[in-house]
């Protein structure tokens, strides 16, 4: 552990941090509540309908669609319990998937989906059997109580897990329901007793409650508020401030402290016209922390002032994670309604924003504390609705532009408290992306060993940075950040250029390279292949074009595509009528069929190739030797280039068993008249081995580098200026012996001083 001696602290912040994300338990609890975003912002959107702050609004509201105050609440509830149900389902769903070893397409799936059945029905049985649960005084609307989602969570992470460990047992009788044929069968009497086992210990939980009196439970809040306190309300500065910690404790855990406070100090309560939020009485003669106090002073944006939270976001404008949350929340959290941020972000089982939670109130509550008791601001003398905005609020609570000022103030305190936990946030981001980074470009180039490996759905650190480059992709084929390179091919023997390869690059303005492979796996998962393959066409002969205007002529290049790009119905149609529209002859385009995945023999493939080559585009395959159906190719397509990879190419010089492999295929390349390419030479010693045997044409390093349009060109003039330059810095007598011709004369000297 010395190296984490070396590390500055915020390194040290950030692997904390990034470890407890990663967290089996804390990430299935963040996940499965992210999940129920489409459910939150339905949630939020009929709350800010049926409570927007006007009282116009509200009886035009009542007497439009005869809605009343218990229609209301019926609503609101009832969406709110279908809410947890979902709650239930995603962090149910996530924490099961965490524990499948399979693929994404595995029969694994299964065990996932009946785990979330019996953490509903664990639910059902816990939350769900009591009369009382289901019908209220207001004749029928689903009653809240403050610790529904705290006990959504708690019941989904147990019964999940139960239920995992109960399959578990049983993995040495799988074998049992081996014999059907039926694929869902089998899994569903295989999970079935580890699903009655589960549920067998609910409904025990559940019994034991009903006969076990734990009033003592519900009085726990209350002794710990009065504790603190002393009293049922807050009367000081110091009791106002235990008092916000502990409600924003609340909320971190999915408890509804505004419900149990409020119970809590019901003596000191009247309730306003809206519906589920109550204010403490006001008397303009002494100050009182009452709930208008908290509620448009403290809490800017609902619990946590998460109003500070949205405007450092769209101030800062730093990406995180959590963007199109904060983008969704910005106009419901001006109006206090913040669950989409509480549960969707989410703030609870968040390691990242505890702390500014926490905070921020804290801070808030003593500033407005200061504000009226030193006479800065008018005595709160008027109940406002919860839902009213920042400005509004605080002028007509006071009765002044000074209540107004003062929220501003106060937001301007808050954003200053959030911003670093959201540059902290985008460290974590990015600690994450670099971390997935090297094994997202490992499995990028392996990928044709497993094909259906899908890189969106992963929930690890390689997953995290395929996410990041995918929304990325869409933007850099649309502004100019994808570029294309050309990598000379030399005729070594003869001393020319005898073409170049296009090679896509790009440069991320944030993780700077992103290597090619990583680039196709990417679009291939996004359905952004086809248009990534048309920019690369029209590219690369855009600027052969390009080239042959300034005089260079007659230049040869090679596209890669992808066996699913080939697999596309109207790929022929496209290269060639792009041929036609740039006015080039089909025999300076190459194909080069990458070999990532097996190229299915079809009817469509087979047209489309033959297509292209009888009218003059030929066909090489690239890597020859690592991927799929190598041979296959060689046998059903007129292929008039082999690229040998680099696997080959770097060990022929030092591997006996490679240096046959080199051998087999020139030989096969000599008897089917197809010319071979060499790629990765990038050593003297390499070059020199490989010529002896017999190759020509090489592509690498010790030629050139991939070059930019410009230096491609210059490249090309100054071979055909000059062929010697390929050679001037061969120093080996024995390799210059190679040549045709005489070696030049500059390369003798150099000999002779060696």
């Amino acid at each position: 552990m010395k190296w984490l001696n070396n590390l500055h602290i915020s390194d040290k912040i950030i692997l904390f941090v990034g470890a407890l994300q990663r967290n089996r338990y804390l990430k299935a609890l963040q996940q499965g509540m992210e999940l129920s975003i489409p459910l939150l912002m339905v949630f939020s959107i009929v709350n800010l309908v049926l409570s927007f702050p006007s009282v116009s609004y509200q009886i035009w509201l009542r007497s439009i669609f005869n809605i009343a105050d218990v229609n209301i609440h019926y609503i609101i509830n009832s969406l709110w319990v279908i809410v947890n149900i979902n709650f239930v389902v995603g962090i149910s769903y996530i924490l099961a998937e965490s524990f499948n070893k399979t693929s994404v397409v595995g029969m694994a799936r299964y065990r996932s989906f009946i785990s979330v059945g019996v953490s509903v029905s664990a639910y059902m049985i816990f939350a769900i059997t009591n009369r009382d649960f289901l019908y209220t005084s207001y004749g029928g609307g689903l009653q809240r109580y403050p610790a529904e989602v705290f006990l959504s969570m708690v019941i989904a992470m147990g019964s999940s897990r139960l239920f995992i460990a109960f399959f578990s047992l049983q993995q040495k009788r799988r074998h049992l329901y081996n014999d059907m044929s039926n694929p869902v069968l089998s899994r569903v009497y295989d999970a079935m007793m580890p699903a009655i086992s589960t549920l067998s210990v609910f409904i025990l939980l559940k019994l034991i409650q009903i006969y076990v009196d734990f009033s003592f439970v519900v009085a726990l809040f209350d002794r710990i508020y009065l504790r603190l306190h002393g009293n049922s309300t807050p009367t000081n500065l110091g009791q106002a401030i235990s008092y916000v910690l502990l409600e924003n404790v609340y909320w971190l855990f999915g408890i509804d402290s505004s419900m149990i406070l409020n119970d809590i100090t019901g003596h000191y309560l009247t309730t306003i016209s809206l519906p589920g939020y109550n204010i403490f009485e006001a008397d303009s003669s002494i100050f009182i922390f009452s709930r208008t106090f908290f509620a448009h002073f403290v809490y800017l944006g609902g619990e946590g002032a998460l109003l500070s939270l949205v405007v450092a976001y769209w101030w800062f404008r730093v990406r995180t994670d959590y963007d199109r949350t904060i983008q969704l929340s910005t106009f419901p959290v001006i109006f206090n309604i913040n669950k989409l941020l509480i549960y969707g972000l989410p703030i609870v089982a968040n390691p990242l924003f505890i702390l500014p939670f926490l905070l921020t109130p804290l801070v808030l509550t003593i500033t407005s504390y200061l504000a009226f008791s030193w006479g800065f601001i008018p005595a709160i003398t008027r109940n406002v609705s919860w839902y009213m905005p920042i400005g509004l609020s605080g002028y007509q609570s006071t009765g002044s532009i000074a209540g107004a000022i003062l929220q501003l103030f106060n937001l301007t305190v808050g954003v200053i408290i959030y911003a670093p936990f959201l540059l902290l946030s985008k460290k974590v981001r990015d600690h994450d992306y670099n971390q997935g980074r090297k094994e997202l470009i490992e499995f990028s180039i392996n990928r044709y060993v497993s094909e259906e490996n899908y890189l969106n759905v992963r929930t690890d650190v390689v997953g995290a940075a395929a996410r990041i480059l995918s929304a990325d992709l869409r933007v850099a084929l649309r502004t100019g950040q994808l570029y294309l390179v050309y990598q000379p091919k030399v005729n070594f023997l003869e001393q020319k250029v005898h073409g170049g390869e296009a090679l896509i690059r790009w440069e991320h303005p944030i993780y700077g390279f992103i290597p090619p492979p990583v680039i196709i796996s990417i679009a291939e998962e996004n359905d952004l292949l086809n248009e990534l393959s048309h920019w690369v066409i029209t590219e690369s002969m855009s600027q052969v074009a390009s080239w042959q205007q300034q005089g260079l002529n007659d230049v040869h290049i090679g596209v890669n595509l992808s066996a699913r790009e080939i697999n596309h119905p109207h790929l022929s149609d496209f290269i060639l009528n792009t041929i036609k529209f740039f006015g080039l002859k089909p025999e300076q385009i190459e194909v080069e069929i990458v070999e990532t995945m097996e190229l299915s023999m079809n009817d469509l493939v087979q047209q489309q190739l033959s297509r292209l080559v009888e009218h003059g585009v030929t066909l090489a395959i690239d890597d020859f030797g690592v991927g799929h159906g190598s041979a296959i190719y060689l046998k059903n397509f007129d292929i008039s280039t082999l690229k040998v990879d680099k696997a080959i190419s770097d060990e022929a010089h030092r591997d006996p068993r490679v240096a046959a492999i080199f051998n087999g295929v020139m030989l096969m390349c000599n008897d089917l008249a197809v010319e071979m390419v060499i790629e990765h030479v990038e050593t003297e010693e390499q070059l020199e081995y490989l010529v002896s045997k017999g190759g020509k044409i090489f592509q690498g390093y010790f030629f050139s580098k991939p070059l930019s349009a410009s230096d491609f060109f210059t490249y090309m003039k100054a071979v055909e200026a000059d062929p010697t330059i390929l050679t001037k810095s061969i120093v080996s007598a024995d390799l210059r012996k190679l040549f045709v011709g005489n070696p030049p004369k500059d390369a003798v000297d150099k000999a002779g001083q060696n």
